[in-house]
């Protein structure tokens, strides 16, 4: 399992803070699905999208997609498919989060 700061290198530190305190979640796309096919349609900047942030919270419908880097390429109101959502395995090696934190063991996917 790769350590997100080695994988993600231009990952913004407030997205790796919302990603260590669960308030997202990162999933790799199945690019070749239907539901990512039209998506790219209507933005062709997609084609170069590796991941995709997605909120954890009721209420917040931000999705941000990202290249293979970390980079953002597009915020994204509008709904997504969960088919598209393909696990992505990251160590986020976060050792200022308490073993009594109810959040710790869902730091590692």
């Amino acid at each position: 399992m790769q350590n997100i700061k080695e994988m993600l290198p231009n990952l913004s530190s407030l997205i790796i803070k919302n990603l260590e305190s669960s308030v997202t979640s990162i999933y790799k796309l199945n690019k070749e699905h239907r539901f990512f096919l039209s998506i790219l349609q209507d933005n062709p900047e997609l084609s170069s999208a590796e991941y995709i942030i997605y909120p954890n919270i009721n209420g917040n419908t931000d999705k941000i997609f990202l290249t293979i880097d970390g980079s953002e390429i597009l915020s994204y109101e509008k709904n997504v498919s969960e088919f598209i959502l393909m696990p992505c395995e990251i160590d986020f090696n976060n050792t200022s989060i308490s073993v009594n934190n109810p959040y710790a063991n869902s730091l590692k996917f």
